[in-house]
């Protein structure tokens, strides 16, 4: 499995989460390990998940 995430920035950020959709080459550091521990525990049909997947992964995964 591989994890091709974009730029990871702190949960914390001052930068809307608007913004960090917008770009599609960023992921906030929560949302990213929800994705990865989504992914460990319920597997993924491809070898290679990217940025908007693992974004969306993290969203529906992580509430905090």
């Amino acid at each position: 499995m591989v994890i091709k995430c974009g730029y990871v920035m702190k949960k914390e950020s001052p930068v809307p989460e608007v913004l960090v959709g917008l770009s599609r080459q960023a992921i906030r550091v929560d949302q990213l390990a929800a994705a990865m521990i989504d992914t460990a525990i319920n597997g993924s049909e491809v070898n290679t998940i990217g940025n908007a997947e693992l974004r969306r992964l993290g969203k529906k995964r992580f509430r905090g």
